[in-house]
């Protein structure tokens, strides 16, 4: 049975638009197919891509054509092609477009498509390949010596199931010029990338010898490499390079790209690290520079750690880089499986990689979607654009809807940047429609510290905006349990997810993803903060709201400096509208935590075992205190339940850091003492709360220890 290739590829919207001149688009066509990006070519002001399309049965491919302006990063036209099963690449000529295909009903002959400059169907040529007892399936095209180049592969449905690559040259007017076939001895060979050597005018092919077992159970595997052949004007074949040398060395896509000057680049994987290789006009071997990839086993097995890469393609930039994609996987900053983008200067040195995270609900643990790139080129101006597909599913929010693919495009600057705060790890589609922080609808009821006593206050903004230092900002004002009302003369204004004082200060920054810095150069007075997670929380309004785990700085003279987790259109949860220069207001200690928060007169927040209410200083009467230890705990949880009722009529409910329940977990009772299973959750802090049948309940907070 044919298994095609599928990007398994992170969580994306369409809301989520980064400002020109960068963007990231994940579309979703309107009539359900799933879609996975193959190809791309610059036309002018358009961006030409051609994707695979298929339905709930992903083994029926279908093509459809799309273009996009590049400056108004809008869909133009939309051709879906519902009987073409195309290869991985388009040829552009004279007037029209050569879209080889398979014919899906024997695959036994392709198909030779045309296409007019609006996608609209031309005319198809079916190539019937005589006495031919063989299933093919295409992979790149090419316009070689004024020839058509279509390689594939040709595979005997009976016997051994041996694959060998053929090479179709065909004339312009689409009749068979010649074939070549590169014959196995005991592996499946498979074409896979085509590029032209602009020294000696060959057209070279890297080809992928794959290991398999014979229908015959006792035959020796092969071992897997890959290799790349060269082809005359003649159409001669003639080896050039294989990776033999490196025992097990190979790439399932094989990308080659050639310099100016004739040195051919490949990649691929070696004893668990992804290497670049450059080879001169010989052959050899000039330079291998390994990619960051690494794998670390710990103490037992079952613990991990490991960074990856699958490059899909490369090209060499104008100015002799080399420019690279494809998707990682890494552990240690829990991307998921995500897109990539690195560049190397043509000695091999890395200038840099990037991780684009295509997730719309920002979810750090559970990764909703996955995402890759299959082709990367360059504009003129120098920005970059990489294709591919995102893999759309949510075992957490959606876990009974299938998975499904959608097209993915984005643009980057020539240092893989789509926003200023251009770190390792970016969210690669930014919001601009933040949930607004600044505004009058907003309303905090805040636990408040300050020497050495407690009050509630509950915040709010001014209805009107005043003009200060030439910005138009609103006052904060609180009410206090003990003072009274009070105006706090600080000021605030709001643009595009960044939260700033009136003196310029900022005080949140929304755009931040995994990793970036919010650096001094905001304002001179500021100290650095990092964000060391980015998630996802949903409350009662059930709108999505991003939140960043941002470390503070420890200065000399300020050393309390406990992280702190903002919430978007709510502010930090532990030291409400935090002093900007530490995070964290020394003046008022380190618990001025929100304990409510509503939007127009609703609880959109309430802290378990907390009330809204601005005089409650105690927990409300329907809540009794209960024991709970160890705490920190590992593995187990004891709780003495109150002997109020029956033991079997108690439900747990176990909440993180922002009000979301997590866990609903399995307990065990004997005789007034009750056991958790914590075993599931990570290493943090928690609350927790006990309810009985008769609406009584015991709220506690626990910590779970780390490794």
């Amino acid at each position: 049975m044919r298994t095609p290739y599928l990007l398994f590829i992170l969580l994306l919207s369409a809301q989520f638009v980064s400002a020109q001149p960068y963007f990231a688009r994940y579309y979703k066509f309107p009539d359900g197919l799933g879609n996975v990006i193959q190809c791309i070519q610059l036309s002018g002001d358009s961006l030409l891509f051609r994707m695979n399309s298929f339905d709930a049965d992903p083994s029926t491919i279908e093509t459809r054509m799309a273009t996009m302006n590049i400056h108004s990063s809008q869909f133009n036209e939309d051709t879906y092609l519902p009987n073409i099963e195309a290869g991985n690449s388009m040829v552009k000529d004279e007037g029209f477009y050569l879209l080889p295909s398979e014919d899906r009903d024997s695959l036994k002959f392709i198909i030779l498509n045309r296409l007019s400059n609006n996608f609209s169907f031309i005319d198809s040529v079916h190539l019937k390949i005589a006495g031919s007892a063989y299933y093919y399936y295409l992979g790149k095209t090419i316009l070689y010596n004024d020839k058509y180049i279509v390689t594939g592969i040709a595979q005997n449905s009976t016997g051994y199931a041996i694959g060998r690559t053929v090479i179709f040259i065909l004339n312009k007017d689409l009749t068979l010029f010649d074939t070549r076939v590169i014959e196995p001895v005991r592996q499946l060979i498979k074409p896979r990338d085509l590029a032209i050597n602009p020294v000696d005018g060959r057209l070279y092919l890297s080809l992928v010898y794959d290991n398999f077992d014979k229908q015959d159970s006792t035959s020796v595997p092969a071992p897997q490499y890959q290799k790349v052949v060269s082809l005359d004007s003649s159409f001669q074949i003639n080896d050039f390079w294989d990776s033999e040398a490196y025992y097990g060395g190979y790439a399932e896509a094989a990308p080659i790209a050639f310099s100016p000057t004739g040195t051919l680049y490949s990649f691929f994987t070696y004893d668990s690290f992804d290497n670049i290789i450059a080879i001169d006009p010989t052959g050899q071997e000039i330079w291998k520079t390994p990619l960051d990839s690494f794998i670390v086993v710990g103490p037992t097995t079952l613990w991990l750690t490991a960074r990856s890469f699958s490059i899909q393609d490369m090209i060499v930039a104008s100015n002799g880089d080399v420019l690279l994609t494809g998707s990682a996987t890494d552990t240690k900053y829990n991307i998921g499986l995500s897109s990539f983008l690195a560049r190397l200067r043509p000695d091999g040195k890395i200038k840099w990689t990037k991780i684009f995270r295509a997730n719309n609900l920002f979810s750090f643990q559970n990764y909703g979607y996955a995402s890759g790139f299959i082709q990367v080129l360059e504009q003129p101006d120098g920005n970059i654009v990489a294709g591919g597909g995102v893999q759309v599913y949510d075992q957490v929010l959606s876990p009974e809807t299938p998975p499904s693919n959608e097209a993915w495009l984005l643009r980057a600057d020539s240092n893989g940047c789509i926003s200023p705060a251009c770190g390792y790890i970016q969210d690669a589609v930014q919001k601009t429609n933040y949930l607004p922080i600044v505004t009058p609808a907003n309303e905090w009821t805040v636990e408040h510290a300050e020497l050495f006593k407690t009050s509630r206050r509950k915040y709010r903004f001014a209805p009107d905006s005043v003009l200060v230092n030439g910005k138009y900002c609103y006052e904060l004002k609180y009410e206090d349990s003990f003072f009274g009302a009070h105006s706090t003369n600080r000021f605030y204004r709001e643009e595009n997810g960044i939260v700033y004082t009136s003196n310029g200060e900022v005080v949140y920054d929304l755009n931040l993803g995994t990793l970036d810095t919010m650096l001094y150069y905001y304002y001179p007075n500021q100290y650095t903060r990092t964000v060391t997670a980015v998630g996802t929380v949903v409350f009662n309004d059930s709108q999505p709201r991003k939140t960043q785990k941002v470390e503070c700085p420890n200065t000399p003279d300020f050393q309390i400096a406990d992280p702190i987790t903002i919430v978007e259109g709510m502010g930090d949860l532990e030291d409400f509208f935090h002093a900007p220069f530490h995070c964290i207001n020394p003046l008022d200690g380190p618990s001025d935590y929100i304990v409510c928060f509503s939007v127009n007169g609703q609880i959109v927040y309430m802290k378990p075992g907390e009330s809204c209410d601005l005089t409650a200083t105690t927990l409300p009467d329907n809540h009794t205190r209960i024991s709970v230890y160890p705490n920190p705990a590992d593995e187990r949880l004891y709780i003495d339940i109150p002997a109020l009722v029956a033991e079997s009529a108690y439900q747990l409910r176990i909440y993180n850091t922002l009000g979301a329940c997590i866990l609903t977990p399995k307990m065990a009772t004997s005789g007034g003492l009750l056991t958790v299973d914590i075993a599931r959750l990570l290493p943090g802090s928690y609350w927790g709360m006990l309810l009985g049948a008769d609406g009584k309940t015991f709220p506690f907070a626990f910590i779970k220890k780390g490794e």
